[in-house]
């Protein structure tokens, strides 16, 4: 990596494109070893998997982006003494989550990502889901297999391995940091396209890339329109 010394808005945008990456990692049944002490006073009552996303932050990424740990770790967090940047993310994840519709509880470990689609237009299209597989345009990418089923630890944990792959090999190149980002962007875009978001208590038809995609860009808009301003959503 070239030596760059990052600005606040560097910080948020990729905090706020990794806030739940832990998702996945807990998905696929990898033991987070550096918060083992943490509870829920820690990260809140829904925020265990920021303890994932903070371990991803320093185990794969160089170690001039560590500091974006921090803002992962804590954006569940009930303690109202967060630092700006935290507030951002958390605020640019409630607005990007709030268009998901509630259900009753499911199972993350056995539900794939539905096509938002069977809303509108073949309402069977429920009892398919997507295949955990990297996005590639030789594959057929329709949803194919039984939506809710056997457990996918194995798959998650082979799409994941993949992935921390392609992210791994980034700390040898020398990148600039919108240069890093852009690839860890696509490589996001690669790996989560077909992961759900949201199980437990949302529908699962808004898959995590879209939801990483969204919160970054909103935290974007909040840093740069000072947090006092209106903005529209589009």
């Amino acid at each position: 990596m070239t030596e760059e010394q990052l600005s606040s808005y560097d910080l948020v945008i990729l905090g706020a494109l990794l806030h739940d990456i832990g998702k996945f990692s807990q998905r696929a049944g990898i033991r987070c070893t550096a918060y083992e002490h943490f509870g829920e006073d820690d990260y809140g009552k829904h925020g265990a998997h920021s303890k994932w996303s903070a371990h991803f932050i320093e185990e794969y990424l160089p170690n001039d982006y560590h500091k974006t740990a921090s803002l992962v770790l804590y954006h569940h967090s009930p303690t109202p003494k967060k630092d700006e940047l935290t507030k951002i993310i958390e605020t640019a994840d409630r607005l990007s989550a709030s268009e998901r519709i509630q259900i009753e509880i499911g199972d993350p470990q056995k539900t794939r990502l539905l096509p938002i689609l069977a809303r509108i237009f073949r309402a069977d299209w429920k009892e398919k889901g997507f295949q955990l597989n990297p996005l590639n345009i030789n594959d057929n990418i329709m949803p194919q297999k039984p939506a809710i089923g056997d457990d996918l630890t194995n798959e998650y944990r082979e799409l994941w391995n993949l992935f921390t792959n392609e992210v791994n090999e980034l700390k040898n190149k020398k990148l600039t940091f919108n240069a890093y980002f852009t690839t860890l962007y696509y490589l996001l875009q690669k790996y989560t396209w077909c992961i759900p978001s949201a199980v437990y208590s949302s529908e699962p038809d808004i898959s995590l890339f879209d939801h990483l995609k969204t919160t970054a860009a909103i935290a974007a808009v909040i840093f740069k329109s000072k947090s006092n301003e209106k903005f529209r959503l589009i």
